[in-house]
């Protein structure tokens, strides 16, 4: 059941990028002086990519692990959504006293709770649609299990450097870090999905090249931010290095089976139970 439901964390976490990327790029309106605006803020775009996060976890979640599963994906995203708004709350209250905010943030308890609707909506058409995900046939989620883990990674990182809203992608979390710190953190994130990839799955190179595709979807909201500026070459810079450096979740990943598969072995050089998969 855990796996299910990292997986199912790891598939929120994709496709919420996905969400943000396309609510970045579908909210630009031209200025008369050129240029384009961005006009919907950034706190209702992680509000609204709440939607997508909410319902492909609780599909994967059933998908994979059926009813245990959904109920404790729901429970986690719930913590995230109730961490967001008390986050939301606290932050409008600093820009009350100090009359000089200008960030998109609720203006009552009762407006921070209704502007969470996009999540909940999202987990109900998930479990909507739960039937029709039981009849689709079961397929390798060891890629989407590494994902979770850096989703969960990121999210206990956010927690020690006291981000406000827990949902925010690796890149936002990282940001928030001082320079050294930020550059330990871009490094160990992958070697956590690449721990759950080694022990999890039979292919680990062919599984760590699928989660260096999934980290450049983790990092689109973010490069689509920088190309709508004008930056173009930057943007894939960000795209490119992400993916880059989940290279050392496959050679992470290569090793540690290889010292799994050694201690499994007997003394008279047999193995002690199946022999793992060739990659």
């Amino acid at each position: 059941m855990w796996w299910a439901v990292l997986a199912a964390i790891g598939a929120s976490a994709v496709f919420s990028a996905l969400m943000s990327a396309f609510l970045i790029g579908t909210s630009l309106e031209p200025l008369p002086q050129g240029g384009r605006f961005q006009h919907l803020s950034d706190e209702r775009i992680i509000e609204w990519s709440g939607l997508a996060a909410g319902a492909s976890g609780v599909l994967v979640a059933s998908w994979l692990g059926r009813a245990r599963a959904v109920v404790v994906f729901i429970a986690y995203f719930g913590v995230l959504v109730a961490s967001a708004i008390v986050g939301a709350l606290e932050l409008a209250r600093l820009c009350q006293d100090r009359l000089g905010c200008l960030l998109d943030l609720p203006s009552s308890p009762e407006d921070a709770v209704l502007r969470q609707a996009p999540s909940l909506l999202g987990v109900v058409v998930g479990v909507v649609l739960i039937p029709a995900v039981r009849r689709a046939s079961r397929m390798s989620a060891f890629a989407l299990e590494g994902a979770g883990a850096y989703a969960v990674a990121v999210v206990a990182l956010g927690i020690l450097a006291g981000v406000r809203d827990l949902r925010l992608g690796p890149h936002a979390v990282i940001q928030s870090l001082s320079s050294v710190p930020a550059v330990l953190a871009f490094l160990a994130l992958p070697a956590v999905a690449g721990v759950v990839i080694a022990f999890r799955s039979p292919l680990p190179t062919q599984t760590a090249v699928q989660f260096a595709a999934i980290a450049a979807v983790l990092a689109l909201p973010v490069a689509t931010s920088v190309a709508i500026q004008g930056r173009g070459v930057e943007a894939l810079l960000v795209l490119a290095v992400t993916s880059l450096t989940t290279g050392v979740v496959t050679g992470l990943a290569i090793v540690l089976r290889h010292l799994v598969a050694k201690r499994s072995r007997t003394p008279n050089g047999h193995s002690a139970g199946a022999a793992p998969a060739s990659d």
